[in-house]
């Protein structure tokens, strides 16, 4: 009985390490909200999505923010003080909290998709 739950348990364990390990998911300091659980891997098989939440590098303070994808390439966003377009190679993000606008963000400086949040 205790066998088969120790082997059980070693198994999960193995099991999860290894999905770490295989699709590289990393920890970021996500300011304000503590650590936070990426994705390095996914887009290098897919273009980035409508709605994802994604974490950059910010090139104003050096550090890492985190953007919901509200505009992709060649999109055209309405705002009350006009319209923007979402130039090639570029996406553009808002603050998934506050709706603020992070405004549009190179590709290039996507670090990958947020899975979780961390609570600690």
């Amino acid at each position: 009985m205790y066998a088969r739950l120790i082997a059980l348990v070693l198994t999960l364990i193995v099991a999860t390490l290894s999905v770490l390990f295989l699709r590289q998911w990393r920890l970021v300091n996500y300011p304000g909200h503590g650590p936070a659980l990426i994705d390095t891997t996914v887009y290098r098989k897919q273009p980035p999505l409508l709605g994802e939440t994604v974490c950059f590098h910010s090139p104003y303070n050096g550090g890492n923010r985190c953007g919901e994808i509200s505009g992709l390439p060649g999109d055209t966003l309405d705002f009350n003080e006009g319209s923007f377009y979402v130039l090639p190679g570029t996406v553009y993000l808002t603050n998934p909290d506050s709706q603020e606008r992070l405004g549009a963000v190179p590709t290039g400086l996507i670090r990958g998709r947020l899975i979780a949040r961390l609570p600690f």
